[in-house]
């Protein structure tokens, strides 16, 4: 399977390259100019330089899926209303729609475990159903963002999954994060 990625050299994205390409599926993958993959990867993507904005089409009409990771707002200090929006809701609307023009069909869209707020507070484990209740700029973004692709899917019949991972700990973690810093003490 050829595979397109977003946020590829993210925390996530970084992991989820390494995966797909261990399993054997051609990876297109995205990454900001200089911006480099949190973990060494065994083998190389093709890798498209750009943002979400970016004219990627002759990439992606060969994909057969999307899977689109890239998020703004996840580092502290990075949180403001106006660049969450541009980027997770406008910039990831704009890429999905491009990639719905070049055929693809297969989706899949990181959100947050964040878009949950504080409809979280009334469970002790978390629905999938819970309403969404976020409560700053990059947790309503995300949602806002999740609430497009799942209108995006039903108006062009796509294949939609939507994957909203609690707290992910591990190699190439941002150094400041829990378990980064709780490894690097304890060595």
């Amino acid at each position: 399977m050829r595979i397109f990625i977003t946020g590829a050299t993210g925390f996530i994205g970084s992991h989820v390259v390494q995966l797909a390409l261990q399993e054997g599926h051609e990876v297109v993958a995205l990454r900001r100019n200089g911006s480099t993959p949190r973990i060494k990867l065994d083998s190389q993507p093709e890798w498209i330089e750009g943002d979400l904005e970016c004219n990627c089409r002759d990439a992606i009409k060969s994909c057969d899926a999307l899977l689109h990771l890239a998020a703004y707002g996840v580092v502290d200090g990075m949180n403001d209303w106006a660049n969450c929006f541009r980027w997770n809701v406008h910039g990831s609307v704009k890429f999905l729609l491009q990639a719905i023009d070049m055929g693809v069909e297969h989706f899949v869209v990181c959100g947050s475990c964040f878009e949950y707020g504080r409809s979280g507070e009334r469970y002790e484990f978390i629905p999938v159903s819970a309403p969404l209740e976020p409560t700053g700029a990059y947790h309503s973004s995300k949602a806002a963002a999740t609430m497009a692709s799942l209108g995006l899917a039903v108006d062009h019949q796509l294949f939609l999954n939507v994957l909203r991972p609690f707290h992910v700990y591990g190699e190439g973690e941002d150094p400041k994060k829990f378990w980064a810093s709780l490894k690097k003490a304890a060595l």
